[in-house]
């Protein structure tokens, strides 16, 4: 049995879950599978074996596609519905405990906000693959 796919206790195979969700935030961006193996420095088959849950990536993996394909790592493990990060009726947007206040922006600021997260994330991922 590989690693990572008991049952979870939730009624689905973990590692199923994490592959199909891989494949699906790949395909959404219209990528192949071996420009993710180049940005995260893998081989193809490795990705493949990702998505098709025979392997899982290893923590620091999960972060680093969890952020590229800008929704939570609980997303990509299929231990939550929702993509993206919440946004409190207070107006707050957080992950894990960095607060910024976007209560005053109308919805065209929140977007421009998010897409430039995305960039800078995208940024720094592409860097550090770099190094």
């Amino acid at each position: 049995m590989p690693i990572g796919s008991e049952n979870a206790g939730n009624g689905y195979d973990t590692c199923y879950s994490l592959g199909k969700r891989l494949k699906e935030l790949r395909k959404e961006k219209g990528i192949s599978q071996q420009v993710i193996a180049n940005l995260f420095k893998v081989t193809r088959p490795c990705v493949c074996y990702w998505e098709t849950g025979k392997r899982i990536p290893d923590y620091q993996t999960l972060i680093a596609l969890s952020d590229f394909y800008n929704v939570t790592v609980d997303y990509i493990i299929g231990r939550s519905a929702s993509r993206k990060f919440k946004v409190k009726e207070d107006g707050l947007l957080y992950k894990n405990q960095n607060l910024l206040d976007i209560s005053q922006l109308q919805e065209e600021g929140r977007r421009d906000i998010h897409d430039y997260y995305q960039f800078l994330l995208d940024k720094q991922l592409k860097k550090s693959m770099n190094q």
